[in-house]
């Protein structure tokens, strides 16, 4: 029943006029929620006894996640494979390319070359399968 994969998020909730925080680990490979827990307060400890009780009961080999810093050592600690979600990578990048732009105030030709690499990472990014990364993106 389980993959073995997961997605891990977080989410804002209001309980009784009170803001918490859902924590959620999601089966990727079947698309059902594993394990959710509403806790008061969000720290890489709460994170990280979340996962690992968890992983007590069921195989984890990886998880996704975004890209707060702590997920990464949690990961390891916990002899767990990571992955940053796409979406989140993605979304960095447009974000770096903007904040660089107002304070460098790129020309027109440099702008147009930073947004041609940006797709390019992104194509790469977005490829399906291994054996076309390596053909399209790969030189012998």
């Amino acid at each position: 029943m389980f993959s073995g994969y997961y997605n891990y998020a977080e989410q804002y909730v209001k309980i009784n006029g009170q803001w918490m925080y859902r924590l959620a680990l999601f089966n990727i490979k079947n698309n059902i929620l594993v394990q959710e827990k509403i806790v008061k307060q969000l720290n890489p400890r709460t994170v990280e006894k979340f996962i690992k009780e968890i992983k007590a009961q069921i195989p984890i080999i990886a998880i996704t996640t975004d890209s707060k810093p702590y997920y990464r050592n949690i990961m390891d600690k916990l002899d767990i494979k990571h992955q940053l979600c796409i979406f989140h990578i993605k979304k960095e990048i447009n974000t770096w390319i903007k904040k660089h732009n107002r304070k460098n105030k790129d020309n027109k030709e440099d702008l147009e070359k930073i947004i041609y690499y940006k797709n390019r990472i992104f194509e790469i990014i977005d490829v399906k399968n291994y054996n076309t990364a390596k053909r399209n993106y790969l030189k012998n």
